[in-house]
């Protein structure tokens, strides 16, 4: 032991509960300590070191130690162990400065997790640090929780429900060894000493602490709280990202998860990583109803709760071909737009922490990453993207123009399909690495979201608040199950169908591009109870226009054009009339590579009056048609009777002449017959007459 110890006393303690527990009195302090390792529990005030006590001969449970230390102010000492000579920060601590665990005494921060449907959720990923680190951020605390409190109003005016985390608990920064990315990938090239860990995927893991380094103040734990209740005050859940390299411990992880959701209130967590034990995460009793964002997990996963969602890259590779025009992806879109599962939904984006930002997908067909000092080995080498003619940066007017056509298509694929949509901070005015596609270690402006190009990219961000907006407003776009594609309530439409150039039909030809999805309102309900609108939603992916065919809308329903990402082309394709309405309502030409959106909202009262009598004017039109093809068919039978009946006469005549015939002939052939006997019996008398001359010679 060192320093005063008097005041303390020191027994056996409890090592069911790991970590570091107030308990009447003092502290229960409880670690998982290798056998035959020699190991010392070091409690600090003030960074210098005030008691040390020898883990060796302490009592067992298993690789468990556990003791109780009693006396005043023992809950105010800073602590951490010391296992075979290596300083070793308490995996269970609950919040750790400069490697020294601290004791933290749970307080409620007055609210609970939110009610909110997964199908209902649009998030918003982050990352602390990175979020508002840049200089013009616009806050005074960057790079911390604070500084993200300070950014919920513009989170919330965008329509976002739910803000995503990327590791925000204590990890070790200094990267010794290369990380294990959630999706496998390594660095390829050695690591540069100093290297820091930006992003969060660590190999040590402090589950239960949030990071002290994002903090403005010296105690994280309050700070975190106190985001996660104005997160909620806004109407914004909170998900979690935590991460487990293959092989990590179980224990630490779950005690993570289940003391964010016991005592700051988080709504859910992305779980990503190798090592994550995902069925023990699926049954434990108190993450039951928590949202649990998996990656690669079945739509069809079971769970009591419908609060399970599949978080993987298929979704993003195949949209994002299909984006770029790649032959073959049609089905791929078609599946992307209506996936989404009777237990677990899609979670439906188009860029992601590691990769290309939405601005570089449509700027850079290559990685850049010679900044991270790797020759640009490092990062993916396919990103599935097109800089659509130009690579990276430049002042091409006709680039420039397609490049921001891009962005808009790709965010409607996000926004307009179901499942739920995500967008990475920054995406939705344009945020740009430079074409850097792995920024894990970049803690400068390359991997922070630059809030100088918010300014120059107003249109785009007025654009996501347009479609989030639009989103929530149409539940059909949000249904909390499959799609059935039938008419299963008797309507008149299926719930889901697609079309193409023909209503009612789609292609098998791999070189489609093009596809048209229709949603029927009967399928859902508003919040007033009333049913939705119809929605056709076009996505013309071709390098030209294609003319879709839409099904005809109900009598009191007309299609009005809501949406089109090439503004420019789409006026001079399409006709509408007084009140917006398209004027041609069975067909809805689509300029080159962009998306339509049609909605069928209520008619006036003269317009439905004008298309009643444009339906009996039809009707009668129809039915003079029907009445004209019936004299015609008669008129065409009558002939028909008549060309019958000299066809039957013109047979008679000519059986009559046969038969005459026949009995002419069988006149000839009878006299012939008699001449032939006539010519036989004067044969037989002239032979007669010679056999007797013949006998009178004889004589």
């Amino acid at each position: 032991m060192a320093g005063d110890t008097s005041r303390w006393r020191i027994e056996d303690g409890n090592p069911l509960v790991l970590g570091a527990v107030p308990v009447p009195g003092g502290v229960n302090y409880s670690a998982r300590i290798p056998k035959h390792s020699k190991a010392d529990l070091v409690l600090v005030e003030k960074g210098e070191e005030v008691l040390r006590v020898d883990l060796s001969g302490r009592k067992r449970v298993g690789e468990c130690v556990a003791l109780r230390i009693l006396g005043a102010g023992i809950r105010r000492l800073g602590y951490y162990y010391i296992i075979d000579g290596e300083i070793t920060p308490d995996i269970y601590t609950k919040r750790i400065e400069d490697k020294i665990s601290y004791v933290e005494e749970s307080f409620d921060n007055g609210d609970q997790p939110l009610a909110q449907a997964l199908e209902d959720m649009i998030i918003y990923r982050l990352h602390v640090r990175g979020f508002t680190k840049d200089p013009k951020s616009g806050v005074r605390e960057k790079g911390t929780f604070r500084g993200l409190m300070r950014k919920i109003p513009y989170i919330k005016e965008l329509g976002f429900t739910a803000v995503e985390l990327l590791p925000a608990y204590e990890w070790d920064a200094a990267l010794h060894e290369p990380p294990i990315l959630p999706n496998g990938h390594l660095p390829h090239p050695p690591l540069r000493e100093g290297r820091r860990n930006f992003w969060g995927y660590a190999n040590k893991n402090y589950y239960l602490a949030p990071k002290q380094d994002y903090s403005s103040s010296s105690n994280a734990v309050t700070e975190m709280k106190m985001l996660i209740r104005e997160l909620h005050k806004a109407g914004l859940a909170c998900i979690m990202e935590f991460y487990a390299p293959e092989g990590a411990d179980p224990g630490p992880f779950l005690a993570g998860l289940r003391h964010w959701r016991l005592y700051y209130h988080v709504d859910g967590f992305h779980l990503s990583g190798k090592g994550v034990p995902r069925e023990q995460v699926l049954f434990d009793p108190i993450l039951t109803d928590a949202k649990l964002f998996l990656e690669n997990v079945s739509l069809d996963a079971w769970r009591p709760e419908r609060t399970l969602a599949n978080y993987d890259t298929d979704w993003m590779y195949a949209m994002r071909s299909f984006l770029k025009s790649d032959e073959g992806r049609f089905h791929d879109a078609m599946h992307g737009l209506s996936a989404n599962g009777a237990c677990a939904s899609q979670v439906n984006f188009m860029a992601a922490t590691e990769g290309f930002t939405l601005r570089d997908l449509v700027s850079y067909t290559n990685k850049h990453n010679e900044a991270n000092g790797d020759n640009n080995f490092d990062g993916l080498d396919e990103n599935v993207s097109w800089n659509c003619g130009s690579e990276g940066e430049t002042k091409d007017a006709e680039v420039l123009s397609l490049r921001k056509r891009q962005i808009k298509n790709a965010l409607a694929y996000v926004f307009l399909s179901q499942g739920i949509p995500m967008l990475c901070a920054g995406d939705e005015f344009g945020n740009s690495q430079k074409g850097n596609n792995f920024a894990y270690a970049m803690d400068n402006p390359i991997g922070w979201v630059n809030w100088g190009e918010a300014g120059k990219h107003k249109e785009l961000t007025e654009y996501v608040r347009w479609i989030i907006a639009f989103r929530k407003e149409h539940p059909v776009l949000h249904a909390g199950k499959p799609l059935r594609s039938s008419d299963y309530l008797g309507c008149g439409l299926p719930d889901l169908s697609f079309h193409s150039n023909h209503v009612w039909y789609v292609p098998f030809d791999p070189t489609c591009r093009s596809v048209g999805m229709l949603l029927a309102g009967a399928y859902a309900r508003k919040e007033d109870g009333c049913r939705d609108e119809d929605i056709f939603i076009a996505l013309n992916a071709y390098w030209e226009e294609h003319l879709f065919e839409i099904p005809e809308p109900e009598l009191e329903r007309e299609w009005v054009r809501v949406l089109d990402t090439f503004p420019e082309d789409a006026e001079k394709l399409y006709e509408t009339d007084e009140d917006g309405a398209m004027a041609d309502q069975r067909h809805a030409p689509v300029p080159a590579r962009s998306v339509a959106v049609l909605v069928t909202r209520l008619c006036t009262e003269e317009k439905i009056q004008k298309k009643r009598e444009a339906i009996r004017a039809r009707q009668e039109a129809e039915r003079q048609k029907v009445l004209e093809r019936i004299e015609q068919g008669r008129r065409e039978a009558e002939m028909a009777k008549k060309h019958e009946a000299a066809r039957l006469k013109m047979k008679a005549e000519a059986m009559e002449k046969a038969a005459a015939a026949a009995e002419e002939a069988a006149k000839t052939a009878k006299m012939r017959v008699e001449e032939a006997k006539d010519l036989e019996r004067r044969a037989l008398e002239l032979l007669r007459t010679l056999d007797g001359k013949a006998a009178e010679r004889k004589d």
